[in-house]
């Protein structure tokens, strides 16, 4: 149908645009308005609620970009968002907002689907305020921190916010004000503080010289501090005269947000020096310590929860006032839009957010969370699409307040913002996308669900006169809900290409056998292995993956085929390393053996994946575990002794390429490897010869003495008991995160350290016994459990005499520290450092040979360390970035295995990835945790940034 026609089909509805229609719900007639005042700071709760959270803007872009952007972006974002507000909700002012403007536009199914979209955006939002109430609580009462008593704080404080809100939407806005007020008063303060130690010229900074700007932090940063200005539409049936009242609001809201962010980020940016990697959430606070002293930030702090209830009160206001709204529209049953006898309040609408919220707070949802912010700019464009038609279709409606524009200009300041919402939708991480697809297509069958009541009856719904002009929307539903069908089915198609979600997977696999290039041996043969290759905890697999990029610009030539170099290098080094051919075999008395065979090789997969490196991160820190996994061999049961060393070479569009491994732990250990690698990698090069001829002599080196002699306690940490497994998985396996740690953060820790003690501790031993005591403290082991700290030790220089430079078998031997979970937690940090440095001075010949011994005389009863076991290991310093095969060294080095002296929650340092220019100042700390206890660990991780300052 042409413009033309549908202007002239609705010509009859046009004429009496001026009064309201029926579908339009009207004003309450409560007798207690929402006046200016309070309407206004409604608005700034909505919108922002203070500049918490701002920090992250100059972190992510520098000083002069962050200003600048919260100066210009108001005018890119927020005015348009805010002007259309003001035109819509005057011209239509009823509870319901957007949902009526999406209604009269488009019909009552994008009337439904626009509220859905939105209503499950602001619930979930409303969902995260009690915790973050809870978490500054708990400060003053730990008892909340867990547990029991933590929900029921988090039902309380619900159930108290939610009350507030059913005495009325007058005594929400006062205290909407008091809350302004408050919350707002340290950003004063320590602006005022701040004016006579700006120095100008640091406002003029793009960031510190090297460090890497995150435009996606940056954009998303300004985007979710200047949003939510459509919210208070809903409340504009409750509004003292809205046509006069909602543009004065808006604007002054607009003034009070923008000045609440702008100018104590001049203040603080101007009065400290930069310190990017400061700049983070929570980072107000401590400038507030650094600037004015404790008071302010004790202040500033209490003036985040009075934030967050300030932040509560207004979007459960519009999720209440929007459920009326679509209850008076007819798009939901008419008991959602009951209201008290006493306040008039719409109890229903307050109490049905208020207990999804409270089921939520109770869940992890963070994917959600992310999805229904997805959502939400879905609803604003739905939101720009309603008004721009609403203008052509209603040019003649009454408009108190009148966007001055002419249609041109409201589409050009409509485009911008909407092309801004499509970039963040874009760069929405994969998992978003289909939670995001599924809960639009619930939204879709809600309303079909509706619909269908209506029909049979079944629930008593507000009769509502719809346009006669919407009759072929009946006709498109059906249209739609088929081709919604046919476009799942698609999406999932293009998520398999595009290997998002679950359908991530590697194409054209095929396997090669490799074989040495000349034949090293003519007879089958059998190897001995150390005590130390066959020490029971090393029977495991270990699988980690290397990421080599391929850049044009540093390597112009085009670069060969990486298969070919990887195994052309390969079957040179076997010559030499012919024992990876092997197969181990398990002994009567269960000690492994290596078999040797003359026509034997070594198993490469090749596997192309169509995607680039640098979409996924180059892998640092990459979340999608099904991914990753299928691009390191994964040898079962036997398989893993037949075949202890298979590779698979994985090329991605881009030119990279990821070398994954497979090796057997009692072949080599992580230097041992290290080694090989680098052999393999020399001889990709052009090398003619090995550097260093292999030594195998394992049983000789570091075999028992006779008669076998222990000297020391090993008893009091090791386990004796044949029928118990090293490596026991709990019933939830464990889930990782990685953790970035800078410099600075090393320093102020080992500085806190050595005040406690007048000792100098090195990184392992610092951050390994913070590390040890959060996660003790964040897994909840009883106070009276052993905990032990176990890391491996390298021995190849400490052995009389020293084991040869070509050594590349297990040339470690494990260390512990242990204590009660009590002790631990409760001890000074100093005091676990201390005696993780003093482990290191067993380290001598004796403790080697005595623990050969030990495995010697005690093998047959079953070695394990038992349990509650925190593996540590530094993967900084074993050669990583050496293994160059002609694309430069990795980029990323990343383990895949949980299993580690003992331990199946093992903790690993690594170093940054290279892609990361800028931020090489520190390392990654990859941990393995349970999931129940990773949020608290989160908690006490986020605790290195700050200790020492204080």
């Amino acid at each position: 149908m042409k413009a033309s026609e549908i202007h002239s089909s609705s010509q009859h509805l046009l004429e009496n645009e001026e009064q309201p229609t029926t579908s339009t719900p009207t004003p309450t007639k409560n007798s207690k308005k929402l006046a200016l005042i309070p309407l206004i700071f409604i608005i700034f709760f909505e919108v922002s609620g203070g500049p918490y959270g701002a920090e992250a803007a100059i972190g992510a872009a520098g000083p002069l970009l962050a200003i600048l952007g919260f100066l210009i972006f108001p005018f890119i974002w927020s005015v348009p968002e805010a002007l259309v507000t003001a035109e819509l909700a005057t011209t239509f002012p009823g509870n319901g907002g957007f949902v009526i403007w999406a209604d009269k536009a488009f019909g009552p199914f994008w009337g439904s689907l626009m509220g859905s979209w939105k209503l499950l955006s602001a619930v979930c939002n409303l969902a995260s305020y009690p915790v973050l109430c809870l978490d500054y609580i708990k400060l003053i009462y730990p008892i909340l921190d867990s547990g029991l008593p933590r929900y029921i704080a988090i039902f309380f404080i619900s159930m108290f916010l939610s009350f507030l809100n059913y005495l009325g939407l007058s005594i929400v806005g006062y205290t909407a004000v008091v809350l302004g007020v408050l919350s707002l008063c340290p950003f004063w303060l320590i602006t005022l503080f701040s004016i006579p130690k700006i120095d100008p010229s640091r406002w003029l900074s793009l960031g510190q010289k090297g460090v890497k700007k995150d435009w996606n932090l940056f954009f998303n940063t300004l985007f979710w501090n200047l949003n939510f200005w459509d919210n208070a539409s809903t409340l504009a049936g409750e509004v003292e005269q809205p046509q006069k009242t909602f543009p004065k609001a808006l604007f002054s809201a607009g003034i009070v947000t923008c000045i609440s962010y702008v100018l104590p980020l001049l203040g603080t940016s101007g009065a400290v020096p930069l310190e990017q990697g400061e700049w983070i959430d929570g980072y107000f606070a401590n400038l507030a310590s650094m600037i004015a002293g404790n008071w302010l930030k004790y202040w500033m702090e209490l003036g985040i929860v009075l934030s967050v209830i300030g932040l509560y009160e207004a979007q459960l206001s519009s999720c209440a006032y929007q459920i009326l709204g679509m209850a008076e529209m007819g798009l939901l049953p008419r008991v959602f839009g009951v209201r008290s006898e006493w306040f008039n309040t719409p109890w229903v609408g307050i109490l049905v957010p208020t207990l999804v919220a409270l089921v939520l707070s109770y869940m992890k949802f963070t994917d959600i969370v992310s999805s229904v912010n997805f959502l939400y700019s879905l609803g604003m464009l739905l939101e720009f699409a309603s008004f721009l038609w609403l203008r052509r279709k209603m040019p003649k409606a009454k408009r108190p307040y009148r966007v001055p524009l002419s249609m041109p200009g409201l589409v050009v300041m409509c485009f911008i913002p909407s092309c801004f919402l499509v970039y963040v939708m874009f760069v929405a991480h994969s998992t978003v996308y289909i939670v995001s697809a599924s809960l639009t297509v619930f939204a879709i069958a809600w309303y079909f669900f509706m619909e269908f009541c209506k029909t049979k009856m079944w629930f008593d719904f507000e009769t509502v006169d719809q346009d006669k002009g919407w009759w072929w929307c009946a006709k498109l539903r059906s249209v739609l809900f088929s081709s919604l069908c046919y476009g799942w089915y698609f999406f999932m198609e293009l998520c398999k290409t595009k290997m998002w979600f679950g359908f991530q997977s590697s194409q054209d696999k095929e396997t090669t056998v490799i074989h040495p290039s000349m034949p090293p041996f003519t007879d089958d043969h059998v190897l001995s292995l150390s005590h130390l290759d066959t020490d029971i905890n090393l029977h495991v697999t270990f699988r980690y993956l290397r990421v080599y990029v391929n850049d044009p610009e540093t390597r112009p030539v085009e670069q060969p085929d990486p298969f070919q170099v990887v195994t052309s290098s390969l079957s040179s080094a076997l010559v030499h390393y012919y024992h990876y051919m092997g197969s181990l075999v398990r002994r009567e008395d269960k000690r492994l053996e290596l078999h040797c065979h003359a026509d034997s090789g070594v198993p490469v997969t090749c596997a192309v994946v169509d995607c680039s490196l640098s979409g996924i991160n180059y892998l640092d820190d990459y979340h999608d575990v099904n991914f990753v996994e299928k691009l390191v061999p994964d040898p079962k049961g036997e398989d893993a002794l037949t075949r202890p060393f298979i590779l698979q070479v994985t090329r991605f569009e881009c030119g990279g390429w990821v070398l994954g491994a497979s090796i057997h732990h009692s072949l080599c250990d992580g230097l041992g490897a290290t080694l090989f690698f680098n052999t393999m990698a020399e001889l990709a090069r052009g090398s003619g010869r090995v550097k260093f001829e292999p030594v195998w002599n394992r049983s000789s080196l570091l075999g028992p003495r006779n008669p076998p002699r222990v000297e020391f306690p090993f008893h009091e940490f090791l386990s004796l008991d044949k029928n118990s497994l090293p490596y026991i998985e709990p019933s939830k396996p464990a889930v990782r995160e990685c953790f970035k740690v800078k410099d600075k953060w090393l320093n102020r820790l080992k500085g806190f350290l050595h005040e406690q003690s007048g000792s100098n501790y090195t990184t392992f031993e610092a951050l390994g016994a913070f590390i040890w005591r959060a996660r003790v403290k964040a897994s909840k082991i009883p106070s009276e459990e052993k905990v032990k700290f176990a890391y491996a030790t390298n021995i190849r220089r400490i052995t009389i005499p020293k084991l040869p430079f070509g050594y590349w078998g297990n040339g470690c031997v494990p260390m512990y520290v242990q204590f009660l979970a009590q002790e631990l937690v409760n001890q000074p940090l100093s005091k676990t450092a201390d005696s993780i440095k003093k482990s290191k001075f067993n380290t001598t010949d004796e403790y080697v040979r005595s623990f050969i011994d030990f495995q010697e005389l005690h093998y047959h009863e079953g070695i394990t360390i038992g349990n509650r076991v925190s593996g540590f290991t530094d993967w900084r310093h074993l050669g990583h970035a050496t293994v160059d095969f002609g694309w430069g060294g990795p980029v990323t080095v990343f383990p895949l295995s949980r299993h580690l002296v003992g331990s199946i929650e093992p903790c690993f340092f690594l170093p940054y990835s290279s892609t990361n220019e800028g931020e090489k100042n520190g390392f990654n700390v990859l941990v393995y945790l349970q999931e129940e206890a990773m949020v608290d660990f989160k908690k006490e991780m986020k605790k290195l940034e700050h200790i020492g300052l204080s």
